[in-house]
């Protein structure tokens, strides 16, 4: 059930980067490598510092990772979507239950 949500929202995402075209301020790119280099040195452990790893690696899920990002908040703005909490805190429990100890 989780993959198949999972299939359906990269679907709608990809559907979205493809009729939305926008140029990535270099400032957020640049932002989110730096937040991609951190997550993947704390993956997978190491001895070197973030800055090591080569931008290039990154650029790609970056720019990726920003423009959805774009275009989620304008959106969420021009619709102005607010969440719904009992459907929140059911999410939370059905990923919570997903562990031994949630």
């Amino acid at each position: 059930r989780q993959a198949i949500k999972s299939k359906v929202k990269n679907q709608v995402m990809d559907g979205l980067l493809a009729t939305n075209p926008i140029e990535v301020p270099k400032a957020l790119l640049s932002n989110e490598v730096d937040r991609l280099r951190v997550q993947a040195v704390q993956q997978f452990g190491g001895n070197i510092k973030p800055d090591q790893l080569p931008a290039e690696l990154f650029e790609e899920q970056a720019k990726r990772r920003v423009v959805l990002g774009l275009i989620v908040a304008e959106v969420v703005k021009q619709f102005d979507l607010k969440p719904d909490e009992a459907r929140v805190r059911e999410m939370i429990q059905e990923m919570a239950s997903a562990y031994q100890e949630p």
